[in-house]
């Protein structure tokens, strides 16, 4: 007689039996290991980076639908998108997600890679 197992308690088993992951510990100019903590956000396309990687008019239109509700234009969200790619690629992205809440309570996410050919 053979016993099947289902695909959800083998993922179980090869979860329980997994080893440890083995990571390198970050060090500051002094040797002191760096808390992963203080870590945490450090590589942000904040308004700060916006700012400095914008056109200046594209930047006055994004901050104008943010302040006064006004209709984020194509020709906006397009640059925008462009400098965040941008952005992304020079601080070393291979891969971005998308993470959003299509309904109460639930969230999603899309998983996509940076490629070149």
């Amino acid at each position: 007689m053979t016993i099947r197992i289902s695909s959800r308690a083998e993922a179980v088993q090869v979860a329980v039996h997994r080893k440890p992951l083995e990571t390198d510990i970050l060090l500051d100019e002094k040797g002191t290991a760096i808390p992963a903590s203080s870590l945490f956000g450090i590589l942000t396309f904040n308004n700060d980076e916006m700012q400095d990687r914008l056109p200046k008019d594209i930047y006055k239109k994004f901050q104008q639908t943010l302040n006064e509700g006004k209709k984020l234009d194509v020709e906006v969200a397009n640059a925008i998108a462009h400098a965040v790619k941008e952005w992304a690629l020079q601080s070393g992205a291979s891969h971005f997600c998308h993470w959003f809440e299509p309904q109460p309570g639930l969230t999603a996410e899309k998983h996509d890679g940076f490629l070149t050919l």
